[in-house]
């Protein structure tokens, strides 16, 4: 009877080499493809979150009859005797994906009554691609 019934063969330097190099090409076309994917996921979170902000601003317009002063108007109530809220569900104003503020001007810059935006993965206003501000406006194609 045979007592080695499994046998391991082993790996040779230069097979162990190929395998590592054909695993780091692998991750070299991956990447750039998952990171873009992440970017684009954090751009759709920002006009999603955008968006229930500005629905609760016009719940706070449609009680009020006035613009809030700021976002903290939608969880808080500043004195306004007709404020029926807090008009966000968590009661929390949440930060854009990349942990920024959301910036609350009024009247807009945009042709619109208000703006709500965030500046990007930067932070700053301006930019392009990821670094490009988000807001409640409808954007030039």
């Amino acid at each position: 009877m045979n007592k080695n019934k499994f046998v391991c063969k082993k790996f040779t330097f230069m097979e162990l080499a190929l395998a590592i190099l054909i695993m780091a090409l692998l991750a070299g076309i991956v990447a750039p493809a998952v990171m873009n994917k992440l970017g684009n996921a954090k751009k759709v979170t920002a006009k999603t979150q955008i968006s229930i902000l500005e629905g609760a601003v016009d719940d706070y317009m449609f009680d009020t009859g006035t613009l809030p002063d700021s976002l903290n108007d939608l969880i808080v109530n500043s004195g306004h005797k007709k404020w029926n809220g807090p008009y966000l569900r968590k009661k929390v104003i949440p930060k854009d994906p990349w942990g920024n503020e959301y910036l609350f001007n009024a009247p807009g810059d945009h042709d619109n009554k208000f703006d709500i935006l965030s500046y990007g993965a930067d932070g700053e206003s301006g930019g392009e691609g990821d670094k490009a501000d988000i807001g409640n406006w409808v954007e030039e194609e």
